[in-house]
């Protein structure tokens, strides 16, 4: 186990101090080539088998978190010194159900939930749960997506060390995201939110289309956008992230507040255009404590890092969450594996 994810006496190609002037194409087959040669040297791809085979045991968690720490530094061309999980500033939109990655500090224990969950779920369901977590936790500040490509290459068995490599390197190049599977959580992004809701009391008729618990509202968007510029930085950050993921902030509010006190942020001023009960970003600056705002972010990044575990419960007991599909009620999780492989129907063999 030591000669696969111990610090092995680097060669001179890993010992870099950063990509030089060259193409993003040239950049990355370069890196590709130093990532194979440490799989090559570290015998990665033995070491997995004799896993799946039963002859070895799982690496800890620490261990396992060390390689794809190496793993994305090589890829990125980072000094061995400075390697680390850096993606504390990411911010996406548009990843899972169209809102922001988990706080920096929930990443590791998430995707250690994963990590430990694997006794759980079925042994070919691995090779999805955990590159998709890579992508849905979004350790590093770059370099995720081939992170993930990477252990989906070594969780998939290939006949031979040599299909194996091959596969991997074409993962890592510039168009590697299209020239492989991608394992990304997005794919299933609206039934992994709307589960996650629902577990707050939301109740929908179609996606997206229900109200939580007793009161259905929403925020009046004309005093959103009235609001000034100076409003304290926990009102402004609070309403960035209701913009990425409005049911999560409209959640976060019936958390803080209850049923009864979030009528108190209603207002009645437009009325004749929307009969909803709308609430008013003006009556929240004069009601809501600073100490507020920041639960109300706090809430939010709590359903951030449920949602992210609702990924991981969807392999450990699919039959607990399904969905429609051409009117067949299948499971979130086959619904996730025929995207990803419908994907795969249409990547060109090399």
């Amino acid at each position: 186990m030591a000669e696969f994810i111990g610090e092995q006496p680097p060669d001179n190609n890993e010992m870099t101090n950063g990509p030089e002037q060259k193409s993003e194409a040239e950049f990355r087959a370069e890196q590709a080539q130093k990532v194979i040669k440490f799989l090559k040297r570290a015998h990665v791809y033995d070491y997995v088998k004799d896993i799946s085979s039963g002859e070895e045991k799982m690496p800890d968690f620490k261990e396992f978190k060390d390689f794809l720490v190496r793993l994305n530094g090589i890829a990125r061309e980072i000094p061995i010194s400075e390697r680390k999980p850096d993606g504390e500033n990411v911010r996406l939109s548009g990843f899972i159900g169209g809102a922001l990655v988990p706080k920096h500090s929930d990443k590791e224990e998430l995707l250690k939930y994963a990590y430990e969950s694997i006794p759980n779920i079925k042994k070919e369901d691995v090779k999805y749960l955990l590159p998709a977590m890579v992508n849905a936790v979004h350790l590093f500040a770059d370099g995720n997506g081939r992170t993930s490509r990477i252990l989906h290459q070594l969780l998939t068995e290939y006949p031979s060390e040599k299909e194996f490599l091959n596969e991997t390197e074409g993962a890592l190049g510039e168009h590697g995201r299209y020239d492989s599977l991608d394992i990304n959580p997005g794919l299933i992004g609206t039934e992994i939110e709307l589960e996650t809701l629902k577990n707050h009391g939301w109740a929908f008729t179609e996606p997206f289309v229900g109200q939580l618990d007793k009161n259905n509202f929403e925020f009046a968007g004309a005093e959103l956008r009235q609001m000034d510029k100076d409003v304290p930085k926990e009102a402004k950050e609070f309403f960035r992230l209701y913009e990425n993921g409005r049911g999560y902030a409209l959640t976060a509010i019936h958390m803080l507040l209850g049923d009864e006190r979030v009528k108190k942020l209603f207002t009645d001023k437009y009325k004749k255009a929307n009969p909803q009960n709308l609430i008013s970003p003006f009556k929240m600056m004069k009601i809501l404590t600073e100490d507020d705002w920041q639960k109300l972010i706090d809430n939010f990044y709590q359903l951030k890092k449920e949602e992210v575990k609702t990924l991981v419960e969807v392999f450990k007991d699919p039959e607990k969450y399904k969905t429609i599909v051409k009117d067949k009620e299948v499971t979130v999780r086959d619904t996730f594996i025929e995207l990803i492989q419908r994907r795969g129907d249409f990547l060109t063999p090399r």
